[in-house]
């Protein structure tokens, strides 16, 4: 579809059919491409002529009303169009005609792009003029032969263009193209798809002549044609549009360099690619003599077709876009005709494009009048309204470099009055009052005078009414006070989660000084660091926190010692009125230098912010609002004051159960809270804790961007849901989107909204002019809620926060985000990601540089990259580095040495070590370069494996949510890269699988699996028993049921469960005595129905994918006869190595414990490798009640068996595995229906294992199993023996085998 040229033609008038037919067969006859066919013989292309063409398709549609006719004729141009060429059959120029009454036709043409281009559409023309009116005359026709034909072209091109100079051109295009961007990332109204489809429309519009001719003497006065002034306006708009300074053009020539192509009607055209460097602070006359050179360099090597080019360049290739460029412009500068046919009045139909072979086409065609000019569009990127803004920047660019051509390019005019009065007023337009209160404390104090006995606040079992909140904040601001505490002084507060911290917070505020939040969380280091850039004197804090602030010189105000002493002073204001511009708080940011960076927020700021949150999201005297968020993150300011402000109460969450998914829900599900604010990260801790929902809930979302499926999940379980955002140095929250549930859709951007009371936002370009609608620009926030700037940090302030004039004569004080940002048309913003480096990562702001900085202060550490990496929503750090020559570490040690200088969200999750960093032509670290490999994790050494189904399983649940594999059973979950966010989704996959709900708590006292799977057991209910074991239960794909060998352990499935599709998911089936308690099974047939009925658990119905390894493979077999019986499908039976039912003959009824117990160790020993040193005549010699003891003890030093283990469980082990040896097989009369693979070992086994049948069994090829099948049995041969199969590394072939049978 994308290589069709369709056209419609109107004829009214008396049309000759015979001479339309006719001229029509002639143009073929002379033009032998268009009866081409291009066909396959062995394995090489062959063109074929055919004779003639069809006669042209007659539909008649003259019975129909007007109105039924042009619905119709539409449908059948559109189906035309659609309809694809078979380029070995052809024909590849078809046409047909469509009778509306005896003097209206239309008629449809269709060619493939491989047999014309352009330049034949206008040979077509006048050949067909000519051909028709001759024919309707009786006349011969009159025109000349043709010289040659397309072959002898094609035959002089493979000649030409050969050895060097195919070489000479090729080299021309490999250095003009080197370097260039893979992607033009213009603004899209929608992602763009992962394979590109060419759905396309198109937009009309004109360039007056006036305009044209003004461009041609511009063009004139640099040597340049209309053509190569054209390309440079509409580079520089893609330039403008795409915030790329390197830009790509692709553009047809005609390519009939000799006069005896002329005449020919074929594909000649080729397509060159101008490259076009628009630097911001040229004139458009040097970007304009740049582009002539450019083009003019095309022109001459432009025999070389595209398509040889690509295969030349060899491009990274995307199925999402076409190679090298995906924008396209083409002048066209005589007009495009219709036929004249004598006596008959013909017009082209209007047609919808259907196809956009490009992102985007502007095609311009030359007329008396000007240009009339075409935008072709894909429309799954663009909707119309957007190319109608795009073709009116054009417009006004052109006007704009008329006027001023030696303007930089940067600053031509883009924007009309009307767009751009509506991007910078009527979006703005936020004015509102303010209170009277001219401070925060101010504010809660007016509350305190209105309701002093309602409760303000509340921790735990511990309440504060606003009496006794302002009570004890005014006696701990005059202690204060006498410590020297005053106006825009910064005091610091270190103080765990309570009431006592927010007491001490009004406190500070009520002394006239400014807080400085010290995390006790952070390490030492850093709130050393923090107090002494800050130039503390006083920190607030309690004895037990002392040891936090050992490197802090500030004096200590100790809450717990000194309490009578504060207890003791006045309770009444301290008539400190500070002025609104005085500091109300410092807030440290992580900083680019390597060390965080103090934001000064004055009380004006604050008292905006919070006045406009009250009115919007909103909250009133009513509401309960759940405080989770630590104080050193300025979103507090919110959760702490905004409550109080209003005369609402506020919940303060202890750091327990704000990190608590299953915590937190708890509270949420009560019937009190009716407002909370959280982050992302958080909002999913608490879906994946299984949070039900609170009714009435306003949920407030902010400080890293909203994901829809998040949007969609918080909307089903609250009221209301809003979006927020704002960097800390604007003062928490500058805009604010309630979001709406018909406007969460699958993969949409969710809008960051408008602009809260006093202020502006701007969305600005790199030359500092206002972006267009839809087009990314730096998100630059100006208003009352602008921070003073940065402590001590002067050169920073100046940088950040700039003075700007958009053409009032006010310049306004605004802050860079470093974010970009786009307007939508409706007027909300979108946030788009970052400018820079900066990374947000579970809502907190983090530099890449200062965690880099701590990096490399290690001793072993050469150089290093942080970056951030997406995890299913949740952001993580990830650090690259390369280690000193005469060095060595590991991940751990550079954890810990991080952890001592670095909160623990700014330690990253991941640790890969690289030969050398990759560097950009500066010689710094490409971040961009810095990737993930996909076995990242893979090569590490894991700390002990599983060694019971409970190991098995969290084991899979690890490496499921920390995406490493593999992971031992003593690998530390926090040194893997786990965090608190992680930890919820962990436990709450526990309780999903195992039932039992243990506490986060756990894992911070216990951070391996063995040690989780110690209190499984421990809290396991007495008397239960699952034969169902989920070793994997994730996934999109038909799940895999599994039955173990003999010994009924399914723990030796675990790598065959990793190496396979992790779509698929993997349940084990483990029989009953196990445990040691429960009784086992004695036949074949009762294991089946047993396991039938565990399996219907995870799947009610099929088709069943079943599997079994040795002894388990007659179970599963067992288990297909069943399910067909009861009319049940399976989809396939897998067979591990398991011998057909004759071959299973009863073992072992005559063998004492010792010779059982001893074949157990032999087992046990070649599948895992482990040395246990145990015969038959050591065992013999023990008491009876000894021998399994000594079994059990030496399976505990290998590590086979975990530490604490019962005997118990390995007497039911022994004995499941002789009820299996001993159990009768029932023979089945009749073949099963199902497909069944048997994966038959390669090798034997050892002496000492191998069984006396063994040799007849590996005699057959399918082990026997022909006769049981109605189907041939697929035999798959795979490395190992019997029991080595299932262990690396022989499994991954097993698993890429057994891949290859389910997915063929």
């Amino acid at each position: 579809m994308a290589y069709s040229m369709p056209g419609a033609l109107r004829i009214e008038g008396k049309l000759d059919r015979h001479a339309l037919e006719s001229s029509l067969q002639e143009i073929a006859s002379r033009h032998e491409t268009l009866r081409s066919q291009f066909a396959m013989r062995d394995g090489a292309p062959v063109v074929r002529i055919a004779e003639s063409l069809p006669p042209i398709s007659w539909i008649d549609l003259r019975t129909m009303e007007m109105e039924e006719q042009r619905v119709e004729v539409e449908r059948l141009a559109r189906e035309d169009a659609e309809k694809p060429f078979d380029l070995a059959v052809g024909p590849l120029f078809r046409s047909t005609l469509i009778g509306l009454a005896e003097d209206s036709h239309v008629v449809l043409i269709n060619m493939h792009h491989i047999v014309s281009d352009g330049w034949s559409m206008g040979i077509l023309t006048r050949e067909w003029s000519e051909l028709y009116n001759a024919f309707a005359a009786n006349k011969a026709p009159m025109l000349p032969a043709l010289p040659v034909q397309y072959s002898d072209y094609a035959q002089w091109q493979r000649e030409y263009l050969t050895g060097a100079e195919l070489r000479r051109q090729a080299d021309y295009w490999r250095h003009c193209l080197d370097g260039a961007p893979a992607l033009l990332e213009l603004p899209t109204d929608r992602p763009r798809p992962p394979v590109q489809q060419y759905r396309g429309s198109t937009l009309d519009f004109s360039i007056p002549s006036s305009l044209v001719e003004s461009l041609r003497r511009i063009g004139e006065e640099t040597g340049a044609s209309l053509f190569m002034v054209l390309s440079s306006v509409f580079g520089l708009l893609l330039s403008r549009y795409s915030g790329q300074r390197d830009v790509v053009i692709g553009s047809p020539t005609a390519n009939r360099s000799r006069r005896e192509l002329e005449p020919l009607i074929g594909f000649f055209v080729n397509t060159v690619a101008l490259r076009l460097d628009v630097d911001p602070d040229a004139t458009f006359r040097q970007l304009l003599e740049q582009t002539r050179q450019t083009a003019l360099g095309a022109y001459a090597h432009q025999d070389i077709s595209f398509e040889q080019l690509v295969e030349e360049l060899k491009p990274e290739r995307n199925l999402s876009h076409s190679p090298v460029f995906q924008v396209m412009f083409a002048l066209q500068n005589t007009p495009t005709a219709t036929p004249r046919l004598d006596g008959l009045t013909v017009s082209r139909l209007p047609g919808k494009s259907i196809v956009s072979k490009y992102d985007l086409t502007l095609m311009a065609e030359e007329r008396e009048d000007g240009i009339a000019a075409t935008f072709e569009y894909n429309t799954d990127l663009f909707d119309r309204a957007t190319i109608e803004r795009m073709a009116n920047h054009l417009r006004i660019l052109l006007d704009g470099l008329i006027a001023s051509p030696e303007r930089p390019v940067s600053r031509l005019p883009l924007l009309g009055d009307t767009e751009r009065r509506q991007l910078l007023s009527t979006w703005n337009d936020t004015g509102q009052s303010l209170p009277c209160q001219r401070t925060i404390h101010g504010l809660i104090e007016a509350q305190v005078s209105r309701a002093p006995d309602a409760v303000a606040a509340e921790f735990g079992d511990a309440s504060l009414t606003y009496a006794e909140l302002d009570r004890q904040a005014n006696q701990l601001a005059h202690y204060l006070r006498q410590r020297g505490a005053g106006p825009d002084l910064l005091v610091g507060l270190c103080l765990e989660r309570s009431l006592e911290m927010l007491v001490g917070l009004l406190g500070i505020l009520k002394s006239g000084a400014a807080y400085v939040p010290l995390d006790p969380s952070f390490p030492g280091e850093r709130l050393a660091y923090i107090a002494a850039d800050a130039g503390l004197k006083l920190v607030v804090t309690r004895t037990s926190l002392l040891d936090r602030l050992e490197q802090t010189t500030a004096d200590k105000i100790l809450l717990d010692v000194e309490k009578e002493a504060i207890a003791a002073l006045g309770d009444t204001p301290t008539g400190v009125d500070p002025d609104p511009q005085s500091l109300a708080y410092a807030i440290y940011t992580s900083g680019s230098t390597g060390r965080p960076k103090g934001v000064m927020i004055e009380h004006l700021a604050a008292i905006n912010f919070l006045d406009s949150m009250r009115r919007t999201p909103g909250l009133k005297s009513t509401d309960v609002l759940l405080a989770v968020t630590t104080i050193s993150f300025d979103i507090a300011v919110l959760e702490l004051y905004l409550p109080l402000m209003v005369g609402a109460r506020v919940i303060i969450a202890d750091d327990e159960t704000a990190h608590d998914g299953a915590l937190l829900a708890r509270i949420l599900e009560g019937d009190r809270v009716t407002c909370m604010q959280a982050t992302p990260a958080s909002w999913r801790m608490l879906l994946a804790a299984g949070w039900n929902g609170t009714p009435g809930l306003k949920a407030l979302c902010g400080g890293e961007s909203l994901s829809a499926d998040l949007a969609a999940g918080v909307l089903e379980r609250s009221d209301e849901l809003w979006n927020m955002y704002g960097p800390t140095e604007t003062t928490v929250w500058s805009t604010v989107q309630q979001i709406e549930s018909d406007a969460v859709a699958e993969g949409a951007a969710m809008p960051i909204g408008r602009p809260i009371g006093n202020t502006t936002i701007y969305i600005l370009d790199s030359a500092g002019n206002p972006t267009p609608t839809g087009v990314a620009g730096e998100l630059c926030i100006g208003g009352l809620g602008l921070a003073r700037g940065y402590h001590e940090r002067s050169e920073l302030t100046q940088e950040k926060f700039i003075r700007v004039d958009f053409g009032t004569g006010a310049a306004e004080r605004i802050y860079r985000t470093g974010d970009r940002a786009r307007y939508w048309p409706a007027g909300t913003i979108e946030c788009l990601g970052r400018l820079d480096n900066q990374v947000k990562v579970r809502g907190f702001r983090i530099e890449p540089g200062e965690v880099e900085a701590a990096l490399e202060a290690h001793p072993a550490v050469a150089a290093c990259g942080v970056i951030a990496d997406r995890q299913e929503g949740e952001g993580r750090l990830v650090a690259f580095f390369s280690r000193q020559a005469d060095q060595t570490v590991h991940s751990g040690e550079l954890r810990q040495s991080l952890r001592r200088a670095l909160p623990e969200y700014m330690v990253p999750s991941l640790f890969i070590e690289l030969e050398a960093l990759p560097l950009t032509p500066n010689g710094k670290v490409d971040r961009h370069a810095l990737q993930i490999p996909g076995d990242a994790g893979s090569t590490r050494k894991a700390a002990g494996e599983s060694r019971d189904p409970i190991e098995l399983q969290l084991v899979d649940i690890w490496e499921d949510l920390l995406d490493i594999r593999p992971i031992g059973v003593r690998d530390n979950f926090f040194d893997l890269g786990g965090h608190s966010l992680v930890a919820v989704r962990l436990m709450a996959r526990v309780a999903q699988q195992f039932g039992r709900v243990l506490p986060l708590a756990a894992l911070f006292q216990g951070a391996t699996v063995e040690q989780l799977a110690l209190l499984l057991r421990e809290d396991a209910p007495a008397g239960t028993w699952n034969s169902l074991v989920p070793v994997r239960s994730t996934g999109s794909k038909n799940p895999v049921f599994c039955v173990a060998g003999a010994g009924g352990n399914v723990v030796y499935f675990h790598d065959l469960a990793r190496q396979i599709d992790r779509e698929r998911p993997f349940y084990a089936l483990q029989p009953p005595g196990l445990d040691g308690t429960t009784s086992p099974l004695t036949t074949v047939e009762e294991l089946a129905a047993h396991y039938l009925d565990a399996i219907r658990a995870a799947q009610e119905r099929g088709p069943y994918l079943l599997a079994g390894h040795s002894f388990g493979g007659l179970v599963a077999f067992a288990m297909t006869r069943l399910l067909r019986q009861s009319g049940e499908e399976v989809d396939r039976l897998l067979l591990l190595d398991a011998a057909a039912p004759h071959f299973q003959q009863p073992t072992g009824r005559d063998w004492d414990e010792a010779r059982w117990l001893s074949q157990v160790a032999d087992i046990v020993g070649h599948l895992y490798s482990v040395p246990l040193e145990i015969d038959y005549e050591t065992l013999a010699s023990l008491a009876p009640e000894k021998q399994l003891e000594h079994l059990h003890a030496r399976l505990v030093a290998e590590g086979v068996l975990p530490p604490g283990s019962d005997v118990v469980q390995l007497r039911g082990f022994v004995e499941v595995y002789k009820a299996n040896l001993r159990a009768e097989c029932a023979i089945p009369d009749e073949p099963i229906d199902a497909p069944v693979t048997l994966f038959r070992s390669r090798e034997l086994q050892p002496d000492q294992l191998v069984a006396e049948t063994a040799a007849q069994v590996r005699a057959e090829a399918d082990l026997g199993w022909e006769r049981y099948v109605n189907e041939e049995v697929e035999v798959r041969i795979v490395p190992g023996d019997h029991l080595t199969m299932m262990r690396p590394p022989q499994v991954a072939s097993l698993a890429r085998s057994i891949g290859e049978a389910l997915d063929p």
